[in-house]
């Protein structure tokens, strides 16, 4: 399966049009409001609404995380598992963990956690989990850690070298250095608004999924 065709940035025999995507990365760059990045995303034919995924209003403290775990809701065994306290639960926190837990998906809960406990000083060097733990991150602080994926990944590193072109654009994968060298980048952006901030996160969503070669 090859990539989505946009025909801005990728060409006709699927190969990228890097003086477009080089371009629309200086756009992103020289944006100052979320204005300018809708335009971009217009102008390029990139959707920025998600049903599948609506915005993130919220934020959770590694305090609120202490808090939970004192009052016995979260519980981590000598053996690394994860329980939580069903009985503690209000009708909607139910209704998430029962779906959690039809996914077999409790366990991923820890590294988020863990993201979130350590927002303060993360782990540079984390590996394992590491999408997980970097929404921790960004549930901890939504401001300085942006939500980081496959996608968003895929996108920044093409714009920061195209020598891996076809590599790149098939990864699905999140490395350590891949993340610090993102948020290296997205410093830049950090006294933006939070809708700034939200639609900058589409849009490079959009962007990675957009050249991904499968």
């Amino acid at each position: 399966m090859v990539a989505r065709k946009n025909s801005r940035l990728i060409n006709k025999d699927n190969s990228i049009n890097f003086e477009e995507y080089n371009s629309i990365f200086a756009r992103i760059e020289n944006s100052n409001t979320e204005t300018d990045l809708k335009r971009i995303a217009a102008e390029y034919d990139l959707n920025l609404i998600e049903n599948k995924y609506p915005r993130l209003e919220i934020e959770i403290s590694a305090d609120e995380i202490l808090e939970l775990k004192e009052s016995n809701v979260l519980t981590v065994d000598v053996h690394n598992n994860l329980t939580i306290n069903q009985k503690c639960l209000d009708p909607i926190a139910k209704l998430l963990y029962a779906l959690v837990w039809k996914q077999g998906d409790l366990q991923k809960l820890k590294p988020i956690i863990e993201g979130i406990e350590e927002v303060e000083n993360p782990n540079k060097d984390k590996k394992n989990a590491l999408v997980f733990y970097c929404y921790g991150n960004h549930l901890g602080n939504p401001k300085e850690f942006p939500i980081i994926d496959q996608h968003v990944i895929r996108a920044f590193n093409l714009f920061k070298d195209s020598s891996n072109c076809d590599s790149v654009r098939e990864s699905d994968k999140v490395s350590p250095i891949d993340r610090q060298d993102f948020l290296n980048w997205h410093i830049q952006f950090v006294n933006k608004s939070s809708d700034f901030l939200y639609y900058l996160d589409r849009l490079l969503f959009e962007i990675g999924r957009t050249v991904k070669l499968k």
